[in-house]
This record gives C-alpha cells, sequence and structure tokens, in this order.
C-alpha cells in the first residue's frame, strides 16, 4: 500500500507546473466628502438621499446609499468604503435623488490612482456636486418642508407640517405673544441669509430712541439658511413705530447693495446702507442714498439701483434712483411719483401709467419693474400685472403689452406680496374670501409672459421671498418666543415638487 501511494504521489508531482502564481489583493480604506454647489448655500433641498459609487479598474464597483436628514443639509457629507481593493485607479461619483428619484444634483471625479498615500488612514476624494434647478410646469406644487423654531437657546430647522395660522391670528395689542404685522422679506443667496421684518409686542423690547417706551414696534431679524440659523444672526436693537422696510440683494455681486428704507426728521425716510457681516445687529449708514417724502409699504430694488416703493394710501408708485455714495440727508435725492390712480381697467388701458390699486412690486428680467395691481371696483378683486421700464415709463413686456390680467378667481381676493425668479416666472400670494382658514390662501406661479402656470393652497403666511433654486421661503402668521422673549414670526422654506 505505501509503495502504491508513493507511486500515486509521484505521479502528481510530475504532472505538476513547475512553476505555481498567487495572486495577493491589497486592499484600503476611500473616504468620499462632498459638498454642495458653490452656486448654492445647501444641498438641494429636494433632495431625500443620495447615492456614492467608486468603480475600481482592476475590481468591481460599490454603491452605498445614504439617507438625507428632514432639514436643511449645508455642511460637507462623508461616506466612507472600508477594505476596497487598491492599486490602480478609481472614479467616484455621486447622485442626489428626491423622494421620487428625480435627480436634483450630481457630481464626479475620474482616473484618481487608488493608492493612499503614505502617512494617511485612506484615500481622501473630494467632490463638488452641480445642482439641477426644478422644472416648472402645470402641475409644479410646493410642499412645506421645514419652519424655524427656538429651542434650548438656540434657533433651529423643524420638519413637519405647515403653520396653520392666518390673518386672524394677528394681534395688536400690548401683550406678551402679539404679533400684530407681516412686513417684508428677502434672501441672499451668496451668503444664505433670510432677512424678515414684522410689527410685535414684547415686554423687554424698546423703542428707539425712547428705552423706557414699550409698544407694538417694527423690526428685523435675519438668518442663516444653512443647517445652523444662529450662525449668522442679526437682530434689531430697538424698534420703530413707523415702518422700516429692509431688502437685501439675492447676490452680493449687485451693485445696489442691501438697504433700508429707515424714517428720519421732518417726516422723511432716507436709504440707508447696511452689511451682512459677523455683528449681531443692524448698522446702517450715517449718510443716505435717497429719501421719500412719505412713509412706503413695500419696496423692491433693482439691481442697478433703481428704487420702486409702493404707498397704498394714495395708490401710488414712488421712483428713486441711488447716488453711488453715501450724501448728507439735506442733499440725499427725492423719489418722485411715478403716476395718479386710474378710474377703471379702461382708463389704464387709454394711458398705461395710470395704477389701480398697486400691492406690491418687484424686479424683473430685461431691466423691468412688475407691479402686482388689483381692480378695487371689480366683485372679485381680479389682479393684474403691469410692467415698467427702469425709468417708471410703461414698458412692452407681456407679449407686447403692458397689463396682464391674473387667473380669475371664484371669489373675492385678496393680494398679499409677489416675487420674481431669475428667469421670469411670477409668484403671487393671496387669499381667496376672508381669509379665516388656511386653505383660503393660494401661491400661484405665472409663466414669464404672464400667464396662469400652477397653484398651491394653504400657503397661509403674510410675505415670501425665492431663492436662486425656487424654493420659496414665507413669513408666517405664527407667533413664536425667540431670543430674549421676543414675540416674532416663524419663517417655513417650501420646496417645488419634482
Amino acid at each position: 500500500t505505501t509503495a502504491a501511494e508513493l507511486a500515486q504521489t509521484t505521479a502528481e508531482v510530475v504532472q505538476s507546473p513547475w512553476l505555481i502564481r498567487n495572486r495577493v489583493k491589497l486592499s484600503h480604506n476611500l473616504k468620499v466628502t462632498i459638498n454642495h454647489d458653490p452656486k448654492d448655500f445647501e444641498f438641494p433641498a429636494t433632495a431625500t438621499h443620495y447615492r456614492v459609487r467608486a468603480a475600481f479598474a482592476e475590481s468591481d464597483a460599490i454603491e452605498k446609499e445614504v439617507t438625507l436628514p428632514a432639514t436643511t443639509q449645508s455642511a460637507p457629507l462623508e461616506v466612507s468604503f472600508d477594505d476596497v481593493p487598491s492599486g490602480g485607479t478609481v472614479d467616484v461619483s455621486v447622485k442626489f435623488y428626491s423622494k421620487n428619484d428625480w435627480v436634483a444634483g450630481v457630481g464626479s471625479k475620474t482616473g484618481t490612482l487608488n493608492i493612499t498615500p503614505s502617512g494617511s488612514d485612506a484615500l481622501n476624494i473630494n467632490l463638488t456636486i452641480q445642482e439641477r434647478l426644478v422644472p416648472l410646469t402645470a402641475s409644479s406644487q410646493y410642499n412645506h418642508k421645514e419652519k424655524l423654531a427656538y429651542t434650548g437657546g438656540n434657533y433651529e430647522w423643524s420638519a413637519g407640517a405647515a403653520p396653520t395660522q392666518t390673518k386672524d391670528d394677528l394681534n395688536s395689542t400690548l401683550s406678551n405673544g402679539a404679533l400684530g404685522k407681516i412686513l417684508d422679506v428677502s434672501v441672499n443667496e451668496t451668503n444664505g441669509l433670510l432677512s424678515y421684518g414684522w410689527q410685535s409686542y414684547s415686554a423687554n423690547f424698546p423703542e428707539c430712541g425712547n428705552s423706557s417706551a414699550r409698544g407694538q414696534l417694527y423690526q428685523h431679524k435675519t438668518v442663516s439658511l444653512t443647517q445652523n440659523p444662529s450662525s449668522q444672526l442679526k437682530d434689531s436693537s430697538c424698534g420703530t413705530t413707523e415702518i422700516l422696510l429692509l431688502k437685501t440683494a439675492l447676490f452680493d455681486d449687485s451693485s445696489a447693495g442691501n438697504f433700508a428704507l429707515v424714517p428720519g426728521s421732518n417726516n422723511e425716510y432716507f436709504m440707508r446702507k447696511f452689511s451682512l457681516d459677523s455683528s449681531n445687529t443692524y448698522s446702517f449708514s450715517s449718510g443716505s442714498y435717497g429719501k421719500f417724502a412719505l412713509q412706503m409699504d413695500s419696496m423692491a430694488i433693482h439691481p442697478s439701483g433703481t428704487v420702486f416703493c409702493i404707498r397704498k394710501a394714495t395708490g401710488k408708485i414712488f421712483h428713486l434712483h441711488l447716488v453711488g455714495a453715501a450724501v448728507a440727508d439735506s442733499e440725499s435725492p427725492l423719489a418722485t411719483p411715478l403716476s395718479g390712480p386710474a378710474s377703471s381697467v379702461s382708463s389704464v388701458q387709454a394711458n398705461p401709467s395710470l395704477l389701480l390699486d398697486p400691492v406690491a412690486v418687484a424686479a424683473g428680467p430685461k431691466n423691468s419693474m412688475i407691479i402686482l395691481d388689483r381692480n378695487p371696483s371689480s366683485a372679485n378683486g381680479d389682479g393684474y400685472f403691469r410692467s415698467f421700464d427702469l425709468a417708471g415709463n410703461p414698458l412692452a413686456y407681456f407679449g407686447g403689452g403692458t397689463l396682464k390680467k391674473l387667473n380669475t378667481n371664484s371669489q373675492p381676493v385678496t393680494y398679499l406680496d409677489m416675487s420674481i425668479e431669475a428667469k421670469g416666472y411670477i409668484y403671487v400670494l393671496s387669499y381667496l374670501g376672508t381669509g379665516s382658514t388656511p386653505s383660503d390662501y393660494q401661491l400661484e406661479i405665472y409663466t414669464p409672459d404672464g400667464n396662469f402656470l400652477a397653484k398651491t393652497t394653504s400657503v397661509s403666511a403674510g410675505a415670501f421671498s425665492l431663492d436662486a433654486w425656487r424654493n420659496v421661503y414665507t413669513v408666517n402668521y405664527e407667533s413664536i418666543t425667540g431670543a430674549a422673549g421676543k414675540t416674532e414670526p416663524s419663517v417655513s422654506q417650501w420646496i417645488p415638487s419634482t
């Protein structure tokens, strides 16, 4: 038996190859850091998850899917792959998806040498995504994503349902928690900041120039739109009894900048510049860039430095071109009225310079200023878009016309605010009937030609603004207690459907 086994072993050895090759596969760790689009201050607001894929030149690709938080994400994201093949090259890509798997953003980096550098514990690859703009269609709807809350001494974004308070919840009494009025709101995309104003009562909030006085006072706040709202917080240090309007530029490269229309002496109101710096209070320029002889209710500033303001009591629009550098208040140029009131739509058609009952104004494309006008004589308060150039002349804008009627409603409509995005789509906020229930409120979208496109109901808010990615920010009728016990409105982010 031993001889037979020896013979078998000898035969197997003879038949074996002289050289047996073994391959040793090396592995290492891969860490991918993902940054948001530099044109945005956050990752796509519509994204709910993302997938990272690593494709190796000498091995199979691997992929990871990660769920995003329900609230704003702005800090870089990190994804690690442990014990992956080393050697050759690696291609890494990422895609961000909405809840229905619409691609909201992409990023990739190819041909990276797949070797961990000496002294490191992983191969680090950085990606920056390119965000996609959500298209607007007849089926577009806006969904409430988050609202600002004050918890544990900090402002934070809270996911959930939209506030249900309406205009009927406004309260002009001198009691804590009384929110009297919603003023204005604007977005600075460059720095990811939201600035908004209101009137309210707070027992410990003083009147400007009279520290012992208390009352329903006008004030403003600026919060960061990143995942840490308190990171660039700015507050009014005191309140005014007269309306103070504030408007920030959408982008920092605007020649106009950030301005407030500040009450002054002799019943004059001055355009003063302010900075969105790291200080926690507003500091307005001592000199002014223009002035108004009457209190205004709504303001729009074109990037070129042209200002249009509405005074609702007289139904007039006032026009001003800001001077290039601050001057003494006594030398500041005075805004001029553009037109008188019209008696009817036919009188407007005969003289396009006349206005019916202007509600809001916004800077539009093609060096235009668009006014939201309404006909108080019509049964339901029909609305109209009116177009003017920067000199205040009627401008052929809507299919060659200067006037465009809004969508007809079956009940009386009260228009609240208007905003225009970069490609010219016009958003209008209003309520139907008495505005006593959230379902009365609607956010309508119109094409750049002024044609009705889509509508979202139950957007119960007093003012709103848009960022560069078509996300909507509303100032709500909901009253919250913020820092230092101040009464203020909540604000919300709404995102478009995909």
